[in-house]
């Protein structure tokens, strides 16, 4: 009950609320420090609250052994930040071990292309994992998650042709098509997405 209540602070806009889940957390992480799920909230809110060093060590921790995928690539993304590429692939080896097709693989491995410079090839591995998946049935999920990695890396010519695919495969993928033109100051076009995917029952 105490994680849960912490976990819902946690996420409050007001920053009078993520601190008192910090406390919370803490107090949890001495008395149980063996679960991954309570490392890896407190790692995330300790991260916006701007203690970034407490934030990695418990990081580490979230993605001790049996730590699902996302925690993985959490760990692995804040070891990129301080250019520690080589702890990420020991990282990227363990998520491909879980899932090779899962997004949080494709992403880890997109991020450590990128990285090490290799930008083109990273922006080929995201367009062959959304090729792979396209006709799955999580073709939606997968194609939005890769979306927003692009937009992360700047990417914005193959944001903008995945952008388009997604927004061919229906109203989720109109209103991510439209996301991304408004925030790249194309006000009419993303309108005009907008305005389909309601036409389409958004």
């Amino acid at each position: 009950d105490r994680l849960l209540r912490a976990t819902i602070l946690s996420r409050s806009p007001e920053l009078r609320y993520r601190r008192e889940s910090i406390k919370v957390l803490e107090a949890l992480s001495a008395e149980i420090p063996g679960s991954l799920q309570l490392h890896e909230v407190l790692a995330r809110v300790l991260l916006a609250d701007g203690r970034r060093d407490d934030a990695k060590r418990h990081a580490a921790l979230a993605a001790g052994e049996g730590a699902k995928g996302d925690a993985i690539l959490f760990h692995a993304s804040m070891l990129l930040e301080d250019k520690d590429i080589a702890g990420a692939e020991k990282q990227l080896v363990r998520l491909i071990a879980i899932d090779p097709t899962a997004l949080a693989t494709i992403e880890l491995n997109a991020r450590i292309l990128n990285a090490k410079g290799k930008s083109a090839e990273a922006v080929a591995a995201l367009e062959k994992a959304f090729a792979d998946h396209r006709s799955s049935a999580d073709a939606m999920p997968i194609g939005l998650g890769i979306l927003q990695l692009l937009m992360v890396l700047k990417q914005d010519a193959a944001a903008e042709k995945l952008g388009r695919e997604l927004a061919g495969l229906g109203p989720r993928g109109q209103v991510a098509f439209a996301e991304f033109l408004a925030s790249r100051d194309r006000l009419k076009e993303a309108r005009e997405q907008l305005d389909a995917a309601f036409k389409a029952g958004a």
